[in-house]
């Protein structure tokens, strides 16, 4: 039977009863209107989790990869009690590489990293059954400020992440 976190206190039975960990579908959206999809770890301690997300978009000879990870704490939502928030930090590193099959283009190959760190806020609604197993539903945003890595065009302004995710106590 599933049980949903509905008290205070359970909202911290991820933890209070050991390791958690999770792995899931996840899928991100930067501001133009279009999600990507991607992958999704979570691991949890007590109120506290560290996730992981990785989302990679192909066109032509450019790869473009998202490297994302959440430093977070987890809080009851008072009036909702069946959902809890997230806050914390989050470091972003995306890697943006052209690679030219012909021979004649390759000496425009080239990779580019770019960095921020941003303020993660989150909702989700995490149920398990009274055994090992988790799941969760998450909604996250992550804002970042401009030009914090010397430059003003990459990861500026936010990240939106909706997270499906099941795993169990370890």
């Amino acid at each position: 039977m599933l049980s949903v976190l509905s008290q205070p206190r359970a909202l911290y039975a991820m933890g209070a009863e050991g390791l958690s960990l999770q792995v899931g579908l996840a899928a991100i959206q930067e501001g133009d209107d279009r999600y990507r999809a991607g992958g999704a770890l979570d691991l949890s301690w007590h109120a506290y989790s560290a996730r992981g997300f990785y989302f990679e978009q192909n066109f032509g000879p450019v790869k473009r990869s998202t490297y994302l990870v959440e430093f977070t704490r987890s809080l009851v939502l008072p009036p909702i009690q069946m959902f809890a928030a997230r806050v914390g930090l989050a470091p972003l590193l995306e890697r943006t590489q052209l690679h030219y099959q012909a021979s004649k283009d390759q000496a425009f190959n080239r990779n580019e990293y770019e960095w921020n760190v941003g303020l993660a806020f989150g909702i989700f609604w995490q149920f398990h059954d009274q055994g090992r197993l988790r799941f969760q539903v998450a909604w996250d945003s992550v804002i970042f400020p401009a030009g914090l890595n010397g430059g003003i065009l990459l990861a500026t302004a936010r990240k939106n992440l909706l997270t499906l995710s099941a795993g169990m106590k370890l």
